[in-house]
């Protein structure tokens, strides 16, 4: 860096341009879209504290963690998706619904009028009308076992009374019945398809949630280190101005003196004139800041609302990134995305299998056991009365489309499509994470050395300060050649704490693409 001593009037030096934005992974992008709300506060109303923000008397002190827990509290997009997880997880219990146990209870009163076929009059005696009254009762249990097969116990009991009997006879069945599947609808993994499908829902809704905090949380962090950045530049803005209202009375002293021109003191009002123009720029910056935070926690700044300072204070060293093998391994296993993603695709797997089932066609074994009791009322309930009257079927049911299925097939084709491009998605997913967290550690290794570099530089013209003065006192140099020395100084320092920021903001970074950075805040 040169440091030249020339009288004449010194161009802005490039420290006061030094590089404090920092570029964002491409998963990250959300993170660092700046405020467009500008909110102008009056020069007269801002102090500077010890830790060298500016801010105003009103202003709520916000630490990193606090507004992070506001975010998460008050963020739409992730009560919403938190909302939508525990709407996914009332499908579960939908689902395993039908594994309950089903019960059902009829009753029915009913008459018969109608006349006799030849054959009946025959067995009737000769009756040519046949009349019926019966009241029947019935009660049904029946479940659906893990293994598809379908249980069912059924007991009738019917009292009934004819015209061709003067007394009430009984009639009742006690019974169970079977259906079992020996193609579609078979076998333990389709029986508990739905369930298995609903849980993959609800573990990609959770991870989904989580996905969007996790991004709500690193666009936070982001910007309360912009706001950190901005408190710091109007403070520098203002040291700007106290340095040139002090240089300003040394040079307008020397003038008196007749020690220098009177176009010297012109020089240093007209960069007063700047620095002040600076301190409002870097005041409406900061108020942009401050509205994005604002926005963020789901606030608006008004007269009646105080402003935010953020009050943590700017790490004293860096720390090395991890290496990309780690940091790639630990993304893999905590993205959330990923995990949503994963989810996704054993979604895909178990409806592509349930699809290939249900091209299967239909085979029944049905079977049913049962006795019978009656006429006698007490006959009808006879424990020893029913074993003697048994009745029992075995048989076999078969159904299928006589068209080759033609919809199954094209469910199974769809499903199989869904399940390749769930893949894809993952693969593609996997690369940008490993994309990201390289991004990442180049951005946080980057933001450490040029830290060093500027750390190094801020201390060399603090000396040239320290002499540039001394030169002043002797005689042998200017008020403009030390009010250029300051800036460069004031500049140097600030470009430590852009740096300083930059790698706040890169460490937030490198543990987002990790899935780390939500953990942080629990």
């Amino acid at each position: 860096m040169s440091c030249s001593s020339s009288r004449s009037r010194p161009k802005r030096s490039a420290v006061s341009d030094a590089p404090g934005r920092l570029p964002v992974p491409g998963w990250a992008a959300l993170a660092v879209l700046a405020g467009s709300v500008l909110l102008a506060w009056p020069l007269a109303g801002t102090a500077q504290t010890p830790a060298g923000s500016a801010v105003r008397a009103s202003d709520e002190a916000l630490s990193l963690a606090s507004f992070v827990q506001r975010v998460r509290q008050n963020n739409k997009n992730v009560v919403a998706r938190r909302s939508e997880a525990d709407l996914a997880a009332t499908a579960v219990d939908r689902a395993r619904g039908a594994f309950e146990t089903q019960g059902a209870v009829s009753s029915s009163v009913g008459g018969t009028r109608q006349a006799n076929t030849r054959e009946e009059k025959l067995v009737r005696s000769g009756a040519g009308i046949y009349e019926r009254d019966a009241v029947d009762l019935s009660a049904t249990v029946s479940r659906l076992l893990p293994t598809g097969t379908k249980v069912e116990g059924k007991t009738t009991l019917s009292r009934f009374l004819t015209n061709l009997s003067n007394e009430h006879e009984y009639r009742s069945y006690v019974g169970v019945s079977l259906t079992h599947p020996l193609a579609r609808d078979g076998g333990l993994e389709t029986v508990a398809a739905r369930v298995r499908v609903a849980e993959a829902d609800v573990a990609a809704s959770q991870a989904g949630a989580r996905d969007a905090e996790g991004s709500a949380v690193a666009e936070s962090a982001l910007a309360y280190w912009d706001l950190v950045l901005a408190q710091h530049r109007t403070a520098h803005a203002l040291e700007k101005v106290a340095m040139g209202e002090r240089l300003l009375a040394q040079a307008q002293a020397l003038r008196r003196q007749g020690r220098i021109p009177e176009s010297q003191v012109w020089d240093v009002e007209n960069d007063l004139i700047r620095y002040r123009a600076a301190v409002s720029e870097a005041q409406v910056a900061q108020s942009e800041a401050i509205g994005r935070v604002a926005r963020l926690m789901g606030s608006e700044l008004n007269s009646q609302v105080p402003g935010w300072r953020a009050t943590d204070a700017l790490p004293e060293a860096s720390r090395p990134p991890p290496t990309m093998e780690q940091a790639v391994a630990r993304a893999f296993e905590l993205r959330a995305d990923l995990r949503q993603r994963q989810a996704a695709l054993e979604r895909e797997r178990l409806q592509a299998e349930y699809a290939a089932n249900q091209v299967k066609p239909k085979v029944d074994v049905v079977a049913s056991y049962g006795f019978n009791g009656g006429p006698g009322s007490s006959q009808a309930g006879s424990v020893s009365f029913l074993k003697d009257f048994p009745s029992w079927s075995v048989g076999l049911q078969v159904a299928m489309p006589l068209g080759g299925n033609i919809q199954g097939r094209a469910d199974v084709q769809a499903a199989k499509l869904r399940l390749s491009e769930a893949q894809r998605q993952i693969e593609a997913l996997r690369r940008e994470i490993a994309s990201d967290v390289a991004t990442g550690v180049t951005l946080m290794s980057g933001a450490a050395q040029r830290w060093d570099l500027w750390s190094e530089i801020a201390r060399r013209e603090d000396r040239h300060v320290q002499l540039e003065r001394q030169r002043l006192e002797s005689g042998r140099s200017d008020v403009r050649e030390l009010l250029f020395r300051e800036e460069r100084a004031i500049n140097a320092r600030m470009a430590v704490v852009e740096q300083q920021v930059a790698w706040s903001k890169a460490e937030a970074l490198i543990e987002a693409t990790q899935g780390l950075l939500l953990d942080r805040f629990r």
